[in-house]
């Protein structure tokens, strides 16, 4: 008994350490590089839709937008209007205030000029290029929009080098319906090639500026917000000098701040700062990021423990080496690597993360170029599972699988219904291969189901519940 029992603990033990995303293939992405790609639900029904731009295997500058269909199924939209470009940023929001997320596309085209477009959503993910604004067309870029001014609608700032390849930063503020108004600015310089975000640094309830990019002054600017959308720099920044450089903004150590993570290159390429609460920082040492070239990176709590992990691939043109590495946050803002995250080390990257499946979890999506000089487009699922021997639910848990790890030939689950209806729930792989389905009567609130897993082998799957439209899903272990 004592054997099996230590033989158990192991099985569980190598489930749970397993690798932490899983590749989807047969997937219908375009592999490109050199380009961007960004989550967002444009046709409003629950779940996250994606652009990408870049450069494919032909050469061509594309755009392609995937609808997804539920459950991280996408299709692609074959009548969109967007344009392909290269070197540039994709940033969305709901620009006029009508309930839908509309886009911004930076970069160079095909035919050897730049672009700045503007596309507006009608609701249903089907998008038209904007007419009534005359932004600055720009490559070698990063945007981002943000309520600058305080006035309740998403502004934009925008840098990058424009058709005359001078480096441009430009601040345009939103008048609530979709029309920007360019203001100028005489404390914020101008750049490209690098990175800008809005994050509230001091806590005063408006948006500050960190920018960094191949600037006559080299450096990271970091600039506080009087909350009526007018900057002044901060002199006494201790950011370090990079170029080629990203920004992010989250609170790592758990305090309530927002501290900064940068990267690039001309200095150390990557560093930690630690926020005191008021806007002022100082360098994390000790950080375990030994990492080559110029790494793009996203936040993402993969493993639902409440605090900001970190995932890094390899970014511009500049990286010399293809990189991907996945760094665990121990809640105080000390970082551990993870050794199997399962995503291909890439150079000429772009990432953005949502949780595709809505099983809980962030998933990842990657453009690049990998070791063998393969373009790729990839979209990987987080296989991290919840384990669970209880049988009640909490109060912000809709719905329980039971238990899990499961030792036997049923699965328990206390399914939260919507409708009094017959419900579809269907056992797949964790690639999402279907293994076996079965229909089952549900009320209004709470149900008990038991479904059959006897025919299962060993491994981790995933339980997808179709009541109606909506459809929810939630992993689980079979030994």
């Amino acid at each position: 008994m004592k054997i099996r029992y230590l033989l158990f603990l192991l099985f569980i033990q190598n489930l749970l350490h397993a690798q932490i995303f899983t590749a989807i293939s047969d997937s219908p992405f375009e592999n490109v590089r050199r380009g961007d790609v960004e989550f967002a639900d444009v046709d409003n029904d629950g779940d996250d839709d994606v652009l990408i731009v870049g450069m494919n295997t032909g050469f061509d500058h594309v755009a392609r937008l995937y609808i997804n269909e539920g459950n991280a199924k996408y299709t692609l939209q074959d009548d969109s209007v967007f344009i392909g470009t290269v070197a540039g940023d994709i940033s969305s929001a709901d620009v006029d205030n009508d309930g839908d997320i509309d886009v911004l596309v930076t970069g160079a085209l095909r035919t050897g000029g730049v672009s700045t477009n503007l596309y507006m959503n009608d609701g249903f993910g089907n998008f038209t290029k904007d007419t009534k604004n005359n932004f600055e067309q720009i490559t070698m870029s990063s945007t981002a929009f943000g309520d600058m001014d305080g006035d309740g609608d998403p502004d934009l700032i925008m840098m990058g080098q424009n058709q005359d390849q001078e480096s441009s930063t430009s601040l345009y503020f939103n008048d609530g319906s979709g029309v920007f108004e360019l203001r100028s600015s005489t404390t914020i310089v101008d750049g490209s090639s690098g990175g800008v975000v809005f994050c509230d640094v001091d806590g005063d309830g408006d948006l500050d500026i960190i920018l960094n990019a191949n600037l006559i002054e080299k450096g990271q600017k970091l600039y506080f917000n009087d909350g009526s959308g007018n900057f002044i720099r901060d002199e006494n920044s201790i950011f370090e000098s990079v170029w080629e450089g990203y920004i992010g903004c989250e609170d790592v150590d758990g305090d309530g701040d927002l501290d900064v993570l940068l990267s690039g290159i001309l200095g150390y390429p990557i560093e930690l700062y630690i926020n005191d609460g008021s806007g002022k920082f100082e360098v994390k040492t000790e950080q375990p990021f030994n990492l080559p070239g110029i790494l793009s990176f996203k936040f993402l709590d993969f493993d639902n423990d409440g605090d900001q992990d970190i995932l890094f691939i390899g970014g511009r043109n500049g990286s010399t080496s293809a990189t991907a590495a996945l760094y665990e946050n121990n809640g105080s803002g000390s970082f551990e690597e993870v050794t199997l995250s399962g995503i291909d080390p890439l150079v000429n990257g772009a990432l953005d993360i949502s949780d595709v499946d809505g099983d809980g979890d962030m998933d990842v999506m990657v453009t690049g170029r990998n070791q063998s000089f393969v373009l790729m487009t990839q979209l990987y699922l987080n296989s991290t599972i919840s384990t669970s021997t209880k049988e009640t639910k909490e109060l912000n848990d809709k719905h329980l699988v039971f238990p899990n790890p499961s030792g036997i030939n049923t699965l328990n689950i206390i399914y939260h219904a919507k409708m009094n209806t017959l419900a579809e729930f269907s056992v797949c792989d964790i690639t999402s291969k279907s293994i076996s389905v079965e229909k089952k009567q549900v009320h209004v609130g709470d149900n008990t189901i038991s479904i059959d897993i006897s025919s299962l082998k060993s491994g981790q799957y995933i339980l997808n519940i179709q009541e109606g439209n909506f459809l929810t899903n939630k992993k689980f272990i079979k030994l």
